[in-house]
């Protein structure tokens, strides 16, 4: 009999919860209907998941920085075990965050800040081989976009319900005789909606090639400005995205580049020492500043090392961090390895930052003062348009130092010359 009543009460208390439930929701959604036909502030379309009203312009979100140690590839087995052990820690995303965007919250409450944003770092499946040219890469490393290799970054960005950005080395049909340093944005359909080519690689041991070094080739006969093309920015549900890589950091005006065209999330990624740990603190003093200049989020992921190269393993020696847009830093894991590390994204509150006039940097700008320094050609384009080819081997690397401009220089008196 005492069972008996037990399980009546468990009964009537799991009805009432459920009950309830759905009262709560009817009455949440009946809210919301409401705000909608009144023509107030819900921007985007409601959908429903679980019975609850999700906003589909997400302002409160949850990013993560995934830092894995990567078996530097000289095969394109090796890129795949690369690759699957970074969608392995995709999957520990929920780790960092109050959860994956695809679960549900306590009791069908839809997710707090659900994790729609996870970035990976420079090089994240294939490592960099310094001891390989670029035949071999060719044939054992590069990777096409889209490709085998973005595919499966796809089907775990529409599993997941989440945003993926990876950056990779990349070939491409259309210009078969050199690499690009390439970052891509991938939505929760799975589509690729932004492609980054570094602007800047770090041209004394990287064999990438630059769009700038193929402006002539690489710029289309659009309206759009060549910036834009160069630095291009998309607008999803989680805030305007914009992409750098690695050496574009030393550059303020590729920060900027992107804050101007509504960059609200600047996604950076790498660095090798020496320049990440103290008392250097390069890596950090650049993406603060970037961050505060340009009142964006910086998301900044690193590798935690690098296996199987010439170069010591900790080269790349973690400091994965994102940065809010007054310059903090609000998640860090500050030691090499496999990591993960994420923070809650509130773009309400950034965009609410941007109309206040107060060290306003944007609306500050003095573009008159910097026009004749912009003007003119410093390191020029089109080294490899027409035909021209970027070097395949490490030892080539010497023909692309700017010795020529720093002597310019010397003469015309912005360096000078040391004594001895």
């Amino acid at each position: 009999m005492l069972n008996l009543i037990i399980i009546k009460r468990e009964f009537f208390q799991y009805f009432t919860e459920v009950l309830v439930q759905r009262i709560v929701n009817a009455y949440n959604l009946k809210v919301v209907n409401k705000f909608l036909k009144g023509g107030l502030s819900y921007e985007g379309n409601p959908k429903l998941r679980n019975g609850v009203y999700m906003q589909m312009n997400l302002d409160l979100y949850t990013a993560i920085t995934i830092q894995p140690v990567v078996n530097t590839a000289r095969s394109p087995k090796e890129v795949e075990e690369n690759l699957e052990r970074v969608l392995t820690l995709i999957n520990s995303a929920g780790f960092a965050g109050s959860s994956t965007a695809k679960s549900s919250g306590s009791g069908g409450v839809a997710p707090y800040a659900p994790v729609k944003l996870i970035t990976l770092p420079e090089f994240c499946i294939q490592g960099e081989p310094f001891d390989l040219d670029f035949p071999e890469r060719k044939k054992n490393m590069l990777i096409t976009i889209p490709g085998a290799e973005t595919d499966k970054l796809a089907k775990k960005a529409i599993e997941l319900e989440t945003y993926i950005v990876g950056s990779f080395l990349e070939i491409d049909p259309q210009w078969p005789d050199r690499q690009f340093n390439t970052t891509i944005v991938i939505d929760t359909a799975g589509d690729i909606i932004l492609k980054y080519r570094k602007i800047n690689p770090a041209i004394h041991f990287e064999l990438s090639a630059s769009p700038h070094d193929m402006l002539e080739d690489y710029i289309d006969d659009s309206n759009i400005p060549i910036s834009q093309q160069l630095y291009p920015v998309v607008d999803t549900e989680i805030g305007r995205i914009g992409c750098l890589i690695c050496m574009d950091g030393h550059f303020p005006e590729s920060f900027r580049a992107l804050a101007l065209q509504g960059a609200e999330i600047i996604i950076r990624a790498n660095f090798p020492e020496p320049l990440i740990s103290s008392p250097n603190d390069i890596w950090e003093v650049q993406n603060r500043s970037g961050a505060h200049a340009n009142l964006a989020y910086v998301v900044a992921p690193m590798l935690g090392g690098m296996a199987n190269n010439t170069a010591p393993q900790n080269i790349t020696p973690g400091h994965s961090m994102i940065i809010d847009y007054n310059g903090m830093v609000v998640a860090r894991t500050p030691y090499p390895g496999e990591a993960i590390t994420g923070t809650v994204i509130n773009m309400e509150q950034l965009r609410r930052r941007r109309l206040d006039p107060s060290r306003n940097f944007l609306t500050l700008l003095r573009t008159e003062s910097f026009r004749d320094i912009y003007d003119r050609s410093i390191l020029p384009p089109d080294s490899y348009s027409g035909g021209k080819t970027p070097p395949e081997t490490f030892t080539g690397l010497t023909e692309r130092a700017t010795t020529p401009i720093i002597q310019s220089f010397i003469e015309q008196g912005i360096y000078k010359k040391p004594n001895r």
